[in-house]
């Protein structure tokens, strides 16, 4: 029986279940809500008979945190954001490592499939390259006139690159010249974007350094009077022109399922990965009147949610 588990596993059979939450800067609040309703669908209540250990910093102070959670000993990682699934599987192969919402974790060497991840991660990404074109598209919908689209790229972030290709293969094939400006830090999206002035709007990657602090980009291109599409919703609740990409929030819920079943014993390998099962479309009209752009019906039709 019980006398025969050793110390370690009696103590922790005993105690509550840790989750370590790894990521470059704050994560939007709908995020973490719909992880903690993922693992609530499985039983895991945080607060209650679970408990998140956030472990949130700069893209450099990554594998420093995940090695800290691993000192800790938590019983699953959940990574959001390729660098922190980097970071997470570097420091640990026997901990249950669970992304939410990773870019390309095949192409990046993160998993070796998506339908066998094996060794011990699993988790929801995004894989989809045509976003890239579609994002740029729906801008070409709202400002026909595009010929030159502004893109910061966010140097140094683990996922960028294959991002930036892709929206480069877009651009070519819609025939649009991108003009790109690298930022590494949040206080140089003002001196990067005046930089791009004379372009006819603006793109940039998903990434933690623009979703983080979305509210100063957002100021930094009202100030410039400049179109842009961004990949999340969060962007056009705040007063972002138009986002377009997967619903991050739904992929947040599953990783939240995909750790409850983990801790209830099934094995990550096991777990395929999965990825989006739906898109969003959200629009702000407001904004849109403010750069005084004329929106089709037929894309005001199409979008998910519309804020006036």
């Amino acid at each position: 029986g019980a006398a025969a588990l050793p110390l370690a596993a009696r103590a922790r059979a005993q105690r509550r279940p840790v989750v370590g939450f790894l990521r470059a800067g704050r994560p939007p609040k709908a995020f973490i809500e719909a992880l903690e309703r993922g693992l609530q669908e499985q039983g895991f209540v945080p607060g209650q008979n679970i408990a998140i250990d956030f472990k949130i910093g700069s893209t450099e102070e990554l594998p420093r945190l995940a090695a800290d959670l691993v000192r800790a000993n938590v019983d699953v990682i959940l990574a959001n954001a390729s660098s922190a699934a980097v970071a997470a599987k570097a420091a640990t192969a026997t901990i249950p490592i669970v992304m939410a919402a990773v870019y390309y974790p095949v192409e990046l060497g993160i998993v070796s499939s998506l339908g066998h991840p094996q060794g011990n991660i699993t988790g929801t990404a995004v894989t989809a390259g045509d976003m890239a074109g579609k994002r740029l598209e729906l801008l070409r919908e709202l400002v026909p006139t595009i010929r030159r689209a502004a893109v910061l790229s966010h140097v140094g972030h683990t996922s960028n690159a294959v991002q930036m290709a892709a929206l480069e293969a877009a651009a070519r094939s819609l025939g649009v010249q991108l003009a790109v400006a690298p930022v590494r830090a949040e206080n140089e999206f003002e001196p990067a974007l005046a930089s791009l002035r004379g372009s006819d709007c603006l793109l940039h990657p998903d990434t933690p350094l623009f979703n983080s602090n979305r509210q100063l980009l957002l100021k930094a291109l009202a100030k410039l009077r400049m179109p842009a599409i961004h990949p999340i919703r969060a962007y056009a609740d705040d007063g972002g022109l138009v986002a377009y990409g997967a619903d991050v929030a739904d992929l947040f819920r599953r990783s939240g399922v995909l750790a409850g079943r983990i801790l209830k014993g099934e094995r990550p390998a096991g777990l395929p990965v999965e990825q989006p099962a739906r898109f969003e479309l959200v629009l702000n009209l407001k904004t849109a009147r403010a750069l005084g752009l004329t929106v089709p019906q037929s894309l005001v039709v199409r979008a998910d949610d519309v804020i006036e």
